[in-house]
């Protein structure tokens, strides 16, 4: 009877057995820096592929990245180095390809590891917008791109509004002015990653169509010296400043929705700001 137990317990014990353990990351890879401020962060391991080995892993990730002498660990830009799929909680600030390597333990205390190459595309914006005093009927080039970075070759670029434009897909257009504009450009890199940045605002002259006062759901605020509003639309924001005996001091156009009294005016002032068709006046007692 010992005998046939044994004879049994060899049959199925090839049964039983586990294969190599093998993993595969996958291909490297290039990420779009944007993709923090948009609220979807990429992850690592989404590619992942695990062979053989007994579950359940352990997986640990480990990079080490030099820049400029400074150096980063896997800790500084993973939220967990323990799990398979990671998620990025920033890049590095440069597009350089930087290893991630993937070490996985399983039950049985096998260990394999595979390596992954990683990029960011990033883009700066050089905030250089250029500013064109013109009259209705007029005709200008919009060509600056006030945008770097990015992995090379541009595979588009997009100018808006588009409405007096003739090739708002081109890299440059012609703009037929009807009328005061912000006009921003989208740019889509080699890799399918987009930037857009404030290029060139158009201002024609004022009409009499200038409305006296804000409604009261506009009307912009003072705190801490700093004066803010509401321009949803993006137009271009033209700000007059007055010496409180009408002597025009300053002249101010703008794309952001606030300004700073506090840092550029040194005495009270009386204040104008022109937003499209709408007008409102106030005073600041620079103290």
């Amino acid at each position: 009877m010992k005998r046939k137990y044994l004879l049994l317990l060899f049959v199925l014990l090839p049964v039983f057995s586990f294969a190599e353990l093998q993993i595969k990351i996958g291909n490297d890879t290039t990420f779009c820096s944007s993709s923090f401020w948009q609220g979807n962060p990429p992850q690592l391991g989404t590619d992942l592929i695990i062979t053989g080995g007994v579950p359940p892993y352990k997986y640990a990730w480990s990079a080490t990245i030099n820049t400029y002498g400074y150096y980063s660990y896997a800790t500084d830009y993973l939220n967990d180095t323990t799990i398979s799929t990671p998620t990025f909680k920033q890049d590095w600030g440069y597009q350089s390809w930087e290893t991630f390597t993937l070490t996985v333990t399983d039950a049985e205390n096998h260990t394999v590891t595979d390596m992954i190459k990683v990029r960011f595309s990033v883009f700066i914006s050089l905030n250089s917008y250029v500013v064109h005093y013109k009259n209705i009927g007029d005709e200008i080039i919009l060509s600056n791109i006030p945008i770097a970075g990015g992995i090379e070759p541009y595979r588009s670029y997009e100018w808006s509004p588009a409405d007096d434009l003739l090739t708002p897909y081109e890299k440059t257009t012609v703009c037929r002015i009807t009328k005061s504009a912000n006009y921003y450009v989208t740019i889509v890199d080699s890799v399918g990653c987009e930037a857009m940045t404030s290029s060139d605002i158009v201002m024609v002259p004022l009409t009499d169509g200038i409305e006296t006062e804000y409604s009261n759901s506009d009307i912009p605020f003072i705190k801490d010296g700093i004066l803010f509003w509401e321009n949803p639309e993006k137009l271009p924001v033209k700000i007059n400043l007055y010496s409180l005996n009408g002597a025009k001091i300053k002249e101010v156009y703008l794309v952001t929705d606030e300004y700073s009294l506090k840092n550029n005016v040194s005495v009270p002032v009386v204040y104008e700001i022109i937003i499209g068709t709408k007008r409102h006046t106030g005073k600041y007692m620079f103290n």
